[in-house]
């Protein structure tokens, strides 16, 4: 047996491809392979993850249910739900509902876990928005739904104002931000499982208005009267006064700020924030009074969405995996499989195999001279350079955004 004729290259090229195939399928059927974009550490020590699977980013979203889960402190999932798509927030309630921001189905939805019951719905399609706002006629983008992708609903929070709850919801593909009365908007859909565009009580935004914000993410209550956005698409973090609806404070290029696709910002108990800036693959920590960078940690991001700050002072992201750091930034906990990095040690493994069945055919052709020229030329770099363009042309077709951080992330364990 020598070199491979061309029915044997067609051959291998075909079962490397379903190999790689088979890899997809598999971490998007077994759910540990996906694109986490919520994970939020519970007070029982729990942890609520909303996941997205690798598969489901390049097809219809709303046609390949994913899920929403918990995990014990032992890695065992404990609850799950899988009737949501491209979910992108899930909160816990007192009641002990969690709230979700269902992102390809275009709502914010209320789930008793209890029974996987869903008690209330929020829905952008159900408000007549020249109601919010005069100015948004019945031609205006809000009013007229296209299909798929249409909101892009990425956020949903809740704030106690004492006498009602109000939520704050995220309509990324509007460049719109509402506040909805959720206490009477609940009450209001319990009785007519419909919307009342009266309670939408505050809003800041207009579609196609990037002065305000453009593809924003994570919007957050600092106070009764202050909310902080990642305004993406501006690369910048910014705090709205909700009387004024004024810029109150700002961190993006005129301040040097150096952002790309920033998707959250969260105000620290010392009066730092905590940025996720996500094309850069990095989470840091920044003073917000000198702009100065307290730490940064980004050598296993791929696609960070999201970190939180948690009470034991760890830092917990949202990445292609779950990631916590403790004090030091030294990985303490990791869930999930990266499949950016199980994809490259696929096809390396199948580069090695090939590569080891031709030196033991070499050898017991006596030939083993022939394989120590071929490296001593360029043979090995091209075998290299394959395995690498392979998988990274595959990793392209399904997520370009990860190839930016595979470099720094291929050398750490993939697993759990």
């Amino acid at each position: 047996m020598g070199k491979l004729n061309k029915k044997e290259k067609i051959g291998l090229l075909v079962f490397i491809l379903a190999a790689n195939v088979a890899l997809i399928l598999g971490l998007d059927y077994s759910g540990l392979g996906g694109n986490v974009s919520d994970v939020d550490r519970l007070p029982d020590g729990s942890t609520l993850v909303t996941n997205t699977d690798w598969f489901d980013i390049i097809t219809f979203q709303h046609l390949n249910p994913q899920r929403i889960y918990k995990l014990d402190a032992n890695n065992e999932v404990v609850w799950e739900y899988w009737g949501t798509a491209f979910p992108h927030e899930i909160i816990l309630l007192e009641t002990g509902n969690y709230l979700c921001a269902d992102t390809a189905h275009e709502r914010a939805f209320e789930i008793d876990p209890t029974d996987n019951t869903i008690v209330w719905e929020w829905k952008p399609e159900n408000i007549n928005w020249t109601k919010v706002n005069p100015a948004w006629g019945e031609d205006h983008y809000y009013n007229n739904p296209i299909g798929f992708d249409w909101t892009h609903l990425n956020d949903i929070e809740i704030r106690d104002f004492g006498t009602y709850n109000a939520c704050l919801i995220s309509i990324r593909n509007f460049d719109l931000v509402v506040e909805v009365n959720y206490t009477a908007d609940k009450e209001f859909w319990t009785a007519n499982e419909d919307n009342d565009p009266d309670n939408v009580i505050w809003w800041y935004g207009d579609r196609g208005n990037y002065d305000l914000v453009n593809h924003q993410h994570n919007p957050d209550y600092i106070d009764d009267d202050s909310i902080i956005i990642a305004d993406s698409k501006n690369d910048r973090i910014i705090i709205v006064n909700k009387t004024t609806k004024e810029i109150t404070w700002e961190y993006g290029d005129e301040q040097g700020a150096n952002l790309d696709w920033p998707r959250d910002a969260d105000l620290l108990p010392n009066g730092n924030l905590l940025i996720t800036d996500s094309f850069h693959h990095r989470v840091f920590e920044m003073n917000m009074t000198t702009l100065e960078i307290e730490w940064e940690f980004s050598k296993i991001l791929c696609n960070a969405y999201e970190a939180d700050l948690l009470p034991n002072g760890h830092i917990l992201i949202g990445d292609i995996t779950i990631i916590e750091l403790d004090e030091n930034l030294n990985v303490v906990w990791r869930y999930g499989i990266s499949f950016p990095q199980m994809l490259i040690y696929l096809n390396f493994g199948f580069i090695a195999l090939l590569e080891l069945r031709r030196i033991i055919q070499l050898i017991r052709r006596g030939k083993k001279q022939e394989w120590e020229h071929d490296n001593k030329s360029n043979h090995i770099k091209w075998l290299v350079l394959y395995s690498v363009g392979f998988s990274l042309s595959i990793l392209f077709i399904i997520y370009y955004n990860v190839i930016y951080g595979i470099i720094g992330s291929v050398f750490f364990r993939p697993f759990v």
